[in-house]
Formats: C-alpha cells, sequence, structure tokens
C-alpha cells in the first residue's frame, strides 16, 4: 500500500499541518524524507523525498541566490515541501512565497508547521511508514551526515562555523550543545546553552545505542534556575593539534534516543573537519602576527610605510596609545617539565587565557613568555591601570590554580606609549621590570611580588644599566667585607641582614620571617657588626648597605647570564 502526502497529514502526534499551496496534489507518494540545514544539500536528493526545512538554510542568502537553489530543486522530483517559519530570516515571507509558487509549478504540496514542531517526529514517522528499523537508522545516518557535510562545505569565512553546527545539532536533538576545550574554555556553544548549572555527579561512560567512532559519557548536573538535576552527555572528540576537545549536550529538553546519538556522531565528524580548519588557519595568521608584532618591539622596521601597512594588519592604529606587559612563567621546585611539548602546552593554556582577560589586546608568545599589546585610554589614571592589572593577575592565577598547573606568574608592565613608533621601548621596559621583579623585593620589602611596572622600579633603572665594574662602586666596603670574608656563612648572613633591613630593623618581625628565635637574629645582626663595622644606628649608612644588597643581587643576576 502507497504511503501519500494525505496520510501524513492524518497521521496524530505531528502537530496541525496546514496546506497553503498545491492542495490538489496531496496524494504525491512518498519515498523517503530529507531535512533542509544547508542549502547545498539540494545536491544530495534523489527524488520522492518530503522536504523539510524551517528556512535557517537560507537565513542570510539573497532573493537572487534563493532563485538559484529553486532553479536545483526543479530538477529533483519530490513529493512534498513542509516549512517551519524560522526566526530572524532575511526576507522570509517572500521565500516563502517563492516555495508556494515552486509547489504550484510542480504540482507538489507545500505544508506550514508551527515553529515549536519537531523535524525529527515527523522524519521518525515517515521512515517508520516506510523502512524497517535498520533501514531507517541508515537512512537517517545519511540524511544527517549529508546535512552537515553540506553546511560545512557552505560556510562564509565571516560565519562562526562551530556555533552554526552546534544549532543545527541543537535543532535535531532539542536540547543545547556546546565545544569546549581539555580545560573547560568554550570554543562555541547554542544560546540555550544554561548558565547556572553545577556538576553534581562523577562522568560516566554510557552505551550510545549506535556503532560510534566515539566515547559517550555522562554526568548529572544542577540547573539551580529550573531547581533540577538533569543529565549531561560528554563526548570525546579526537585530539586536534595537542588540544583535547568535547561535545556537551545538556539535555534539559528531550530524552536523547538513538536517533539523536546518529545526528551526534554526524556532527561530530563535521565539528572536528571545522575546528582543524579553524585551528589551521588560527594558527597561520597568530604566527603571521607573531612575526609582525616582533619586528614592531625589537625596532626591525625602519620605514614608516612599512610599518602603517603592518600595524593595519594587526588591526591596531598607528597613533594610538599603548602600553606592553611581559607574562613570565616560573615553574614550582619540582614540577620543571623535562618534556618541551609540556611546556610549550603550559605557553599556549596560559596565552589564551590572557586573551580572555585582555579581550581587546595584540597578544603574541616568545618561547616561555607571553607578550601582551594594550590599548590605553588618553584620560585613565595610573591608580585605576594598577588596579585593573591586580584584577586581571588574580584572575589569572586562580585559573592556574583551578588547572592544578606547576607554574606561577609574574608581570613586567612599560610605561604608556604615544604611537605604534614608540612601541619597543615600552617593550624594554617592560622586559627590564619583568627581569628585575624579584630583586624590586629587596627594595620595596615584596619578595614575593607577582607585578613590577617600570615606573616603580626607582633606583633599579639606574642599576640595571650599569656594568659589572660600576656596579662595584655602589656596594659599600662593610658588605663587600661580609661578602669577601665569610663565604661559608654568606647567604645565611645577607638572608638575615636584608630581611632585617626590610622590617625596619625590628628583630621579632625578621623572626617571624625567618622562622627563627628572635635571639638568634639579635647574634647574627651582633656578629655581622662586629665582622664588618656596620653601624645600625647610622641610616646612611643603611641606606647605602640596601643599595649595596640590591646591586649585590644584579651581579648574581648578570653572572648567571
Amino acid at each position: 500500500m502507497k504511503y501519500r502526502v494525505r496520510d501524513l497529514m492524518e497521521q496524530s502526534g505531528l502537530g496541525k499541518m496546514r496546506v497553503i499551496a498545491g492542495e490538489d496534489h496531496l496524494d504525491n507518494e512518498i519515498g523517503g524524507v530529507t531535512i533542509i540545514e544547508a542549502p547545498d544539500i539540494v545536491k544530495f536528493i534523489n527524488g520522492g523525498e518530503v522536504l523539510l526545512t524551517g528556512l535557517y538554510a537560507f537565513k542570510s542568502c539573497s532573493l537572487l541566490e534563493m532563485e538559484g537553489y529553486i532553479r536545483e530543486l526543479e530538477q529533483k522530483k519530490i513529493s512534498a515541501v513542509i516549512l517551519k517559519r524560522g526566526r530572524n530570516i532575511d526576507f522570509a515571507e517572500e521565500k516563502v512565497e517563492m516555495f508556494k509558487a515552486y509547489a504550484n509549478r510542480r504540482e507538489i504540496p507545500c505544508l506550514s508547521v508551527d515553529f515549536d514542531t519537531s523535524f525529527k517526529d515527523i522524519m521518525e514517522v515517515i521512515m517508520g511508514e516506510l523502512f524497517s528499523d535498520e533501514v531507517k537508522r541508515l537512512k537517517y545516518f545519511k540524511t544527517t551526515r549529508d546535512n552537515f557535510e553540506a553546511l560545512v562545505l557552505s560556510l562564509k569565512p565571516e560565519e562562526d562555523g562551530i556555533v552554526k553546527l552546534l544549532t543545527v545539532l541543537g535543532k535535531l536533538i532539542s536540547n543545547p550543545t556546546g565545544v569546549y576545550d581539555q580545560n573547560g574554555v568554550c570554543i562555541g556553544e547554542t544560546k540555550t546553552v544554561p548558565t547556572d548549572l553545577e556538576v553534581s555527579g562523577e562522568l560516566i561512560q554510557v552505551d550510545p545505542e549506535i556503532a560510534s567512532n566515539y566515547q559517550y559519557m555522562k554526568r548529572s548536573v544542577y540547573i539551580y534556575g529550573e531547581g533540577r538535576a538533569v543529565d549531561q552527555y560528554v563526548v570525546r572528540m579526537k585530539r586536534m593539534f595537542g588540544i583535547q576537545m568535547y561535545l556537551v549536550v545538556t539535555e534539559i529538553g528531550e530524552k536523547l534516543d538513538a536517533m539523536d546519538y546518529i545526528a551526534i556522531d554526524s556532527a561530530v565528524s563535521a565539528l572536528q573537519y571545522e575546528l582543524s580548519r579553524r585551528y589551521a588557519v588560527l594558527e597561520l595568521e597568530k604566527k603571521y602576527q607573531n612575526d609582525i608584532l616582533h619586528n614592531i618591539l625589537h625596532g626591525e622596521i625602519h620605514f614608516i610605510e612599512d610599518m602603517k601597512k603592518n600595524v593595519s594588519l594587526l588591526g591596531m592604529s598607528f597613533g594610538g596609545m599603548y602600553r606592553v606587559v611581559v607574562f613570565g612563567m616560573e615553574y614550582k621546585r619540582g614540577k620543571e617539565p623535562k618534556d618541551i611539548n609540556v611546556r610549550m602546552d603550559d605557553v599556549n593554556l596560559l596565552k589564551e587565557r590572557i586573551r580572555r582577560v585582555f579581550p581587546g589586546a595584540v597578544i603574541s608568545n616568545d618561547l616561555d613568555k607571553v607578550i601582551v599589546v594594550e590599548t590605553e585610554e588618553m584620560e585613565k589614571h595610573e591608580c585605576e591601570f594598577r588596579k585593573d592589572m591586580q584584577a586581571a593577575i588574580e584572575k589569572l592565577k586562580e585559573f592556574l590554580r583551578e588547572q592544578k598547573k606547576g607554574f606561577e606568574i609574574k608581570a613586567g608592565v612599560g610605561k604608556k606609549v604615544d604611537g605604534i613608533v614608540n612601541l619597543k621601548y615600552s617593550y624594554r621596559e617592560a622586559e627590564d621590570a619583568l627581569g628585575f621583579l624579584d630583586i624590586a623585593g629587596s627594595i620595596f620589602g615584596k619578595e614575593k611580588s607577582d607585578i613590577l611596572l617600570f615606573s616603580d622600579m626607582g633606583i633599579l633603572k639606574l642599576l640595571s644599566g650599569l656594568k659589572e665594574e660600576e656596579l662595584q662602586e655602589y656596594i659599600p666596603e662593610t658588605l663587600q667585607k661580609l661578602y669577601r670574608d665569610h663565604k661559608s656563612q654568606k647567604r645565611e648572613w645577607i638572608l638575615t641582614l636584608s630581611t632585617y633591613l626590610d622590617y625596619n630593623q625590628n628583630l621579632m618581625k625578621t623572626a617571624q620571617e625567618l622562622h627563627i628565635h628572635y635571639k638568634t637574629v639579635a647574634y647574627r645582626i651582633e656578629k655581622i657588626g662586629m665582622m664588618t663595622g656596620m653601624r645600625f644606628d647610622d641610616a646612611r649608612e643603611m641606606l647605602s648597605v640596601r643599595i649595596g644588597l640590591v646591586a649585590c643581587k644584579i651581579l648574581d643576576k648578570l653572572k648567571k647570564g
């Protein structure tokens, strides 16, 4: 017995179907069903199918382009068209009229259904009438695979392919979807993904009820806005460019079934293709931008016209106000990775997180440093900038704690400069500030400081530019005697002296900082005075010793290379 369009309309559970064209042809026989989620899917139509479209595939195309797709359809003998009026479709009414005219010309019925009607339900009903369960699954796999493949191939450069693929998948399975990397960073997600959820269960492996190339896992999440717990499915995608990606489906709508798993599998293949393409392009762009920024920061572009051309490629203004921040990584003792690839993964992780914290900045990396060129507002006060920078550092540190990384970050900050041609000076200052950040603690009493502005370096600006023999002149004879004559205990004496001066010669606070008895501190200070002739009650001499301690640290730094 033949299955006709009229039979489909009379079946219950599919919502109200209205005939908007071709009413005299409801006896057309149905031979299959295809959903159109990409314009190029027309090429995959065999004939005899019912076509389902919410016009999303034709969302942004012009009326002229739409005429071209209709002409392609003219060459296929289909049984019916079912339209769902999608939201935010350009020229929606005109496109519906074009489908109606096409239906009347080709003697096929054109039906309309409510926006909330599920195309998947319609497909399941039609396939259930025509095919066995096994063939139904194979047909649905081909339909979804062809749609996602056509969608990937039809993407325009300015479109977010990941979000577009996820949107189509979300409509097919009636649940929100998202793609995230191994660090939980969102690559793309549908607008319906809940933001107020909390993971409340461990991941467990699940059987997707189909032959799949991917690992499916499930966990429970609690959605506060709805006051309920739902299942969240995590699909492990293939590792690309050293990054593990996951497709996440939050089951806040319909329960997933075998047909949904088929759609998910088809979507994952398309997502992986689009991710590979996107990352290949990004890596090429980043390398190109890195090279341009490197040349600008190191003053290797000597002609103004070349400078202007390169600046435009970075999306920067030639005459803007800028400031350079250089972030460095410092591994904790025993946590240094032996594998260079692990270190590079850490650098990339930090760079991508910095990109999110400084969304408008130009960012590159140089080995294990991340360089940020930030646009500055002319009227922004230095105090406000310090506050923003400290907040940014705290965000980055919190992220690294969550990721349980074995390194800490520090930042050197250059001064604000006017124009790209002066950017190299801010970069040098930022590098100097980062390099002398630890030594700055000897002056400021902040050994654990994680940020230093060049403008705060004070005497370090003078000392850092001197040669070894010139630095020696800033070390008083009493301090030279301590370094020279007591090598076996030098480290202990120097640490005690430096801490004692940092705490304004307070024995108790010095003892607490060094975790020793205050009488031990008193003994050491008395011994240092006797050995070197230092007069701790002479303020000018103590200032000279403090400067000398900084000079000694710079000398040690220079000797270590």
